[in-house]
């Protein structure tokens, strides 16, 4: 039999059992590690001494398929305890514990569970945590401590153990949770704010109003402003929004439905800013409205007089008509048989009066533009 040579490397603590017989304090009936196993636990030692812990991992998880072990199960647990796994490095020493005994002199079982304690001791007190959030509200932003402000993951986030501060925004809203993470434990949180989903969803439509304004689309912005009111209709900026595009496109109208509408969300501040451009849309509106009465006034005189001439010059041609048929049929022009000025006077009294009558039915049927009706706008 060969000499015992089980070690524990000082610089990595792996452990390099030699085979034996004794069953040391064991009750149970060691199995003797076979040659493989021995070849890949040595080389798992070698991995691990070089700085390859996950080769050193995948070295001694092959042993272990080949048959569980004891020792083989205590070195997987120290080696994925230095590769910082330690919620698997525990398992693996558990697992040590209740493993088949290798039929190995040192360590002995009584050994193993002394540096199983020992090492779970050490996990306790160095290894992170996990947290692991729920996103149940996609646009909250998610800050951990001091940390940088990111969109909502449920990737698993390994943590130091401790208390640690939780910061959750969204637009206006803002809320902190503390946690304490525990070594190798998990804890939830969910990410979220004090907000409906309805009052996300107007905030969403609302950037997305202002992104097209910026782009040149104000019919599409105003649609999704629409839609953002229809969702939250406490949310007062898309009704100041389409207010102040309603003024810019000089709709006095739509900017004065939009003010009014906003003036009891408005702050103490922009109250004044509000109540003075309603009063100058207000007045604006007056004059222009006294402006579009005075233009109907002018155009149905216009409209009067134009009759009137109609009638005047369709009349006056039918007179002149009459009076040239009069004398067209008098005795003295129709039976003397020669041209004279009582056979021209009819004439010139036809062409005249045909002239007239048509100028009078052209005017009377050449009706002019409607009266502006116009709403009223801007200056």
């Amino acid at each position: 039999m060969r000499p015992l040579c089980a070690a524990i490397l000082l610089a990595t603590f792996w452990i390099l059992p030699c085979p034996s017989h004794a069953q040391d304090d064991a009750q149970q009936a060691p199995i003797a590690p076979t040659q493989a196993q021995l070849d890949l636990n040595a080389r798992s030692v070698k991995a691990a001494s070089e700085g390859d812990l996950d080769g050193a991992v995948t070295l001694l998880e092959a042993s272990l398929k080949l048959g569980q072990l004891n020792i083989t199960e205590l070195n997987l647990g120290r080696t994925l305890q230095r590769a910082g796994r330690c919620a698997e490095a525990d398992k693996a020493y558990q697992r040590a514990l209740t493993a088949p005994v290798a039929a190995i002199e040192r360590p002995t079982p009584t050994e193993i569970a002394e540096l199983v304690q020992k090492w779970r001791a050490e996990l306790r007190d160095t290894c992170p945590g996990t947290l692991r959030l729920t996103c149940p509200q996609a646009d909250v932003r998610v800050s951990i401590d001091d940390g940088p402000s990111k969109a909502c993951t449920t990737d698993d986030i390994t943590l130091p153990q401790g208390k640690h501060t939780l910061t959750f925004e969204a637009w206006s809203w803002r809320r902190q949770d503390t946690i304490q993470v525990l070594p190798m434990e998990t804890v939830t949180a969910a990410a979220s704010v004090g907000a409906t989903d309805a009052e996300l969803r107007a905030r969403r439509l609302h950037d997305k109003a202002q992104s097209a304004r910026q782009a040149g689309r104000p019919e599409e912005a105003r649609r999704l402003d629409t839609e953002a009111i229809a969702s939250d209709p406490a949310f007062g900026a898309p009704r100041l929004a389409l207010a102040q595009q309603a003024d810019a496109l000089g709709d006095i109208e739509g900017a004065l439905v939009g003010y009014r509408a906003y003036l009891p969300m408005a702050s103490k501040d922009e109250r004044p800013q509000i109540e003075a451009r309603i009063h100058t849309l207000e007045s604006d509106r007056r004059r222009h409205q006294e402006a579009i009465a005075a233009a109907r006034a002018e155009a149905l005189k216009k409209e009067r007089q134009r009759q009137w001439r109609g009638w005047l010059w369709t009349g006056g041609g039918a007179a002149a008509l009459a009076g040239g048929l009069a004398l067209d049929t008098l005795p003295q022009s129709a039976d003397n048989f020669r041209f004279d000025p009582l056979d021209a006077a009819p004439l010139v009294l036809y062409a005249a009066g045909l002239g007239a009558a048509i100028y009078g039915i052209v005017t009377l049927l050449d009706d002019d533009p409607q009266p502006p009706t116009t709403p009223p706008q801007a200056p």
